[in-house]
């Protein structure tokens, strides 16, 4: 896993919050929207990230889910 505040800062470089939504600029889902972020080797779903840079981790077997219903926000006020 990279360094934490290397790993935010660059996240927190591809969301836009100028609006209620803060929409992610980097790459999306072609089919559904939702952004994605490489961490390590792999990829992660955008808001799944800003969930654990703000929260903390995802207890196994849950889902991240936004009430926006908006699939590129990534606001932490947005999600549960």
């Amino acid at each position: 896993m990279p360094e934490p505040t290397k790993l935010a800062a660059r996240f927190w470089a591809k969301v836009d919050k100028s609006a209620s939504c803060w929409a992610w600029t980097g790459s999306r889902d072609k089919r559904y929207g939702y952004g994605y972020f490489r961490v390590g080797g792999g990829m992660e779903s955008a808001h799944r990230v800003a969930w654990l840079l703000l929260r903390g981790s995802i207890p196994g077997g849950l889902c991240v889910l936004h009430r926006c219903d908006n699939p590129p926000c990534v606001n932490p006020d947005h999600l549960f």
